[in-house]
């Protein structure tokens, strides 16, 4: 090395390090590529004397050098990590050029770029370090190099950050140490120091990357806490409390950086630094929800406090930071009301009051933060119903303001669903405060249907089914208006207008649907007399049944070409299908067979037409409900028209597969519909179509087909059912075994196996003559010619899968004769 010109030694430096980069690529688990991995370790002495003389070389020209071993040491790492991560002794070779290496940090000009080389190699391969590294890189970051760069970092020197990326790096790579010794001189200081990353000066977005990667430090140090607590079973780790007290000071100095910058910075900021700041909050809250696993109630009394003393001093920046904390631990506390007398002390406060001060030095991102808070503790206020007037009063009070009102009316949907059995005393002041919103500047289509669903749901938990007509009737007015004013538009040509109006209607209906089904928790009285009766479709609430029909005709008759109106009112007839009693929106199976019959194949959104005609099915399928017969009648006929107007399923996949989903619905019980379609031609091409959907080359229509006959073949045929089910099986058994054999063939994607293999398990099963349609279909024209195999390989095919009978392993017979065909191997069945 001596002999050679700087030139040639740099050289030499960029052949070595793309050797390693090249090598790389080479599959070290291939056979065929293992000669050069074998080639290059046997010259890694070489390597390492290259090295070794570029970083401790003191010439005219070490600085270069040294900067190209660096890079040269750097890549040989990783390629060590991928290549030789089971070969100690030749991984020392490279582990003896830590140092020097090290040393690098002390010279000026080289000092970032060794930083930057440590960090990578602390951070994606620490296994490479042995503890005498790892202690020495301590000693430096402890030592007066790191000291000084700390202080320089927390002052807000900018080209500091690259030593926070290596303190932080060392800390996840010796985590471990730090936690299990936590009175070691060594632990101490270093932890001591990554809590000084967090209190640096500056603001996340603005000029402070390193608290937003310190947040992955923490969450390294509470998941390693975590996953060794569990693993020590009832006894907790003698090293707990100190690891809890780094935790909880982590957590106090984060809620310090989770506090929104004045306006006087936050105005000049652009998209990206906010989204920044936006994120870092957002990991924040996930390390508090983990935290939280560990701490539990010491963090949320130390939130508590925190927030209370804010309020005392009116720091509003610190009261929303603090809220949004406990926020974040809404998931993790709010069922569980062991800490409920904590959070009393926060709501029972005066923050609501204070909120709702006309007090114009409130930033409203503060007010904001407590609305969204409010909604997420909505079990809380379910057992204490005590602190439920003043959350509310808040509540609608900030539903005024244009910033406030969407998260208000949230909010207020969220508690009123969850602690409806308690307001059911205020239900005529709700209704009363709702006309009064109306007439606000907030009361927008989204505003609108929250609060009107947080009142329906207050509706639903009155205690006998007439005394829920009358609210209801009031509510229903006023959806009325924005249904007159719909109409209204429309005449007037203001198209836009009476979409939106539209829309609104349809959506509070939807709201109010919802809010009426019967909550989850709510035992189902069977015998109860109101679940008995025709209270709803025939009794005093039909009345209000039929204004809730009135009011989707009124919209759907002038707004059917709208794709969101069209949904929407598939969103209020499908509330209706999950309940298990009657109620004002179990609405007669007949109002959702005459909207399906509105539409065509030009209809928007016609797709989610057909689901809804799905579900309908699906849901008076069973034993237990209701038969209707007639309507599943007429909505075949209609299913028929569109497919006959469809012509071929590649025309629209979409609707393809809907209209095979809505007649595969049809089974079981629906059966002798399905086959007393009339005229026979209709049934004929019904059939047809669905084979086609099967050998055609779109993967939904397809599947949605292979499921039908899958369903239709495993069907146990009633006595007077069997001849008509077993003449359509033979009449249409060779088709359907022409196109699954197609695309076992070959034409199917991987994908598409599973589902191809279950209607071939069922025909074979069911149907004798399935041997003899398959061979048909094997050795006929219509067999992929592209497929690789020959006669007797479709030979043994056949009988393999007619001896199996249906049974699971068919499944993998399909498999290999696809990849057979496919000629990805070199014989089938070899």
């Amino acid at each position: 090395m001596q002999n050679l010109n700087v030139h040639q030694t740099m050289a030499t430096f960029w052949f070595a390090e793309s050797l390693s980069d090249e090598v790389q690529k080479a599959d070290i688990g291939n056979l065929h590529h293992r000669k050069y991995h074998d080639e290059v370790e046997s010259n890694v002495d070489d390597v390492q004397t290259l090295m070794s003389y570029a970083l401790t070389s003191d010439g005219k020209d070490s600085v270069k050098l040294r900067s190209e071993g660096l890079h040269c040491f750097l890549s040989w790492v990783f390629y060590a990590q991928q290549a030789w991560i089971s070969k100690p002794e030749t991984l020392q070779h490279l582990r003896i050029l830590v140092r020097p290496a090290l040393e690098c940090l002390f010279v000026d000009v080289l000092e970032t770029e060794a930083t930057e080389t440590f960090t990578d190699m602390l951070g994606n391969y620490a296994l490479f370090f042995q503890p005498q590294h790892l202690e020495a890189v301590s000693s430096i970051l402890r030592g007066p190099w790191g000291q000084e760069r700390l202080a320089r970092l927390r002052g807000g020197e900018e080209l500091a950050h690259s030593f926070g990326a290596f303190l932080l790096a060392f800390g996840d790579a010796a985590v471990q140490d730090f936690v299990t010794k936590p009175y070691a001189v060594a632990s101490q200081e270093i932890i001591g120091m990554l809590h000084g990353l967090i209190t640096c000066t500056g603001h996340v977005g603005e000029d402070d990357e390193v608290a937003l990667l310190s947040v992955d430090f923490w969450n390294t140090y509470v998941e390693f806490v975590t996953d060794s607590m569990f693993a020590s079973g009832e006894s907790p780790p003698w090293w707990i409390g100190p690891a809890k007290q780094n935790m909880m000071q982590a957590m106090e100095e984060l809620w310090v950086k989770l506090q929104i910058p004045p306006p006087s910075l936050t105005t000049t900021w652009e998209e990206s630094s906010r989204q920044e700041f936006s994120g870092f909050r957002a990991d924040v809250a996930d390390l508090m929800q983990s935290a939280h696993m560990v701490l539990g109630l010491d963090m949320l009394e130390k939130f508590a406090e925190l927030v209370l003393r804010s309020l005392h001093d009116r720091d509003w920046l610190s009261v929303e930071a603090t809220l949004f904390c406990l926020s974040a631990l809404a998931d993790s506390i709010s069922e569980d009301d062991s800490g409920d007398s904590v959070l009393a002390r926060v709501l029972g406060s005066s923050l609501f009051s204070d909120m709702s001060n006309a007090d114009t030095s409130i930033p409203s991102k503060t007010r904001r933060t407590t609305v969204d808070m409010l909604g997420k503790y909505a079990e809380f206020f379910e057992r204490h119903t005590e602190y439920l007037p003043a959350a509310l009063n808040f509540l609608f009070v900030s539903l005024r303001l244009a910033s406030l009102a969407n998260s208000a009316a949230r909010s207020i949907s969220s508690l009123c669903s969850s602690c409806r059995q308690s307001l059911t005393s205020e239900l005529d002041a709700f209704i009363q405060q709702y006309r009064q919103f109306l007439d606000w500047r907030t009361a927008d289509a989204f505003t609108k249907h929250k609060v009107i669903g947080a009142i329906a749901a207050i509706v639903q938990a009155l205690p006998s089914e007439e005394s829920k007509v009358a609210p209801l009737q009031a509510l229903l007015d006023c959806v009325e208006r924005d249904v007159q004013i719909s109409l209204e538009c429309m005449a007037g040509g203001e198209d836009e207008m009476s979409e939106v109006a539209g829309l609104t209607v349809l959506q509070c209906l939807t709201s109010m649907g919802r809010a009426s089904q019967l909550p989850d928790d709510v035992p189902i009285d069977l015998d109860s007399d109101q679940v008995q009766t025709g209270f709803w479709s025939q009794g005093p609430g039909l009345a209000v049944q039929q204004r809730v029909v009135r009011c989707i005709q009124n919209i759907t008759e002038i707004l059917a070409d709208k794709g969101d109106v069209v949904e929407e009112t598939c969103n209020i007839l499908r509330t209706g299908f999950t309940e298990t009693a009657p109620g004002p929106f179990v609405l007669p199976p007949s109002v959702t067979i005459e909207f399906v019959l509105q539409t065509s194949l030009t209809t928007p959104r016609l797709e989610c037409v057909l689901t809804t005609a799905c579900i309908l099915l699906t849901t008076h399928s069973s034993e237990s409900s209701t038969r209707i017969e007639a309507e599943a009648t007429v909505v075949l006929q209609h299913i028929s028209s569109l497919i006959r107007d469809l012509t071929e399923p590649h025309n629209d996949p979409e609707i393809a597969q809907s209209c095979v989903d809505v007649v595969a619905r049809l089974i079981p019980r629906y059966v002798p519909v399905l086959l007393q379609l009339q005229p026979p031609t209709a049934l004929e091409k019904l059939f047809t179509f669905t084979i086609a959907c099967i050998a055609g080359p779109d993967p939904l229509p397809k599947r949605s087909a292979t499921a039908f006959w899958a369903a239709y073949l495993a069907f146990t045929t009633p006595a007077d059912l069997h001849a008509s089910v077993d003449y359509t099986i033979q009449h249409f058994g060779l088709l359907l075994s022409t196109a699954l054999v197609r695309q076992i063939g070959g034409d199917a994607a991987r994908s598409e196996l599973d589902f191809l293999a279950e209607p071939l398990k069922k025909l074979i099963f069911r149907q004798p003559l399935a041997k003899d349609w398959l061979e048909a279909a094997l050795c006929g024209a219509e067999f992929p010619p592209s497929a690789r195999v020959g006669l007797a390989e479709k030979r043994r095919f056949l009988q393999m899968v007619v001896g199996l009978r249906g049974k699971k392993e068919t499944g993998n017979v399909v498999r290999e004769f696809w990849v057979a065909c496919r000629g990805t191997v070199s014989a089938y069945g070899s």
